[in-house]
């Protein structure tokens, strides 16, 4: 399974784990490609979205606490919307 979070996460999966994945761009014979790279590994999809929350609040660059509580706000909405719907087919699955 691979559930979009943004134009550079994912959440993905294999048979073993769930993964945060980042997208990585690289020139290969002068075409410009992508590829997903692990950035860490979990044994259920509420640790990999709770490990991906912690990951983009610590590369926001807040200054104070009302910045860091809004930031906060804006990234669980993230991740709500880009859930909504598949958290359900996971559970089941």
């Amino acid at each position: 399974m691979i559930i979009p979070i943004d134009d550079d996460y994912r959440i993905d999966s294999d048979a073993y784990c769930w993964r945060v994945s980042k997208k990585s761009l690289f020139k290969k014979d002068g075409k410009l490609m992508e590829q997903w790279k692990p950035l860490s590994f979990h044994g259920s999809i509420g640790q990999a979205v709770r490990s991906l929350h912690n990951r983009l609040l610590r590369e926001t660059n807040t200054e104070t606490l009302s910045e860091a509580i809004a930031e906060m706000e804006r990234v669980s909405d993230k991740l709500s919307r880009s859930l909504e719907g598949k958290l359900e087919i996971a559970v089941i699955a």
